[in-house]
């Protein structure tokens, strides 16, 4: 699963811990990383609507930066 490159984009990006689920008033119990991803490619997304996927990964790169 991981030889397809740029058959979407993250739309959706947001941590969910318990501070942010009291103030919105969330009461499922997950807390964690939560992404919304657009599948942009019609080939990949014809077989996600197959079942022909049982995970997601996002691969992906990131430069680090120093904070003071």
């Amino acid at each position: 699963m991981h030889n397809r490159f740029n058959t979407g984009v993250v739309v959706e990006s947001m941590v969910i811990d318990k501070a942010l689920k009291d103030v919105l008033k969330i009461g499922h119990p997950a807390e964690g990383w939560f992404i919304g991803y657009r599948v942009t490619d019609d080939a990949t997304w014809s077989d996600v609507k197959a079942g022909k996927f049982t995970g997601f990964s996002i691969g992906g790169t990131g430069t680090r930066t120093v904070i003071d």
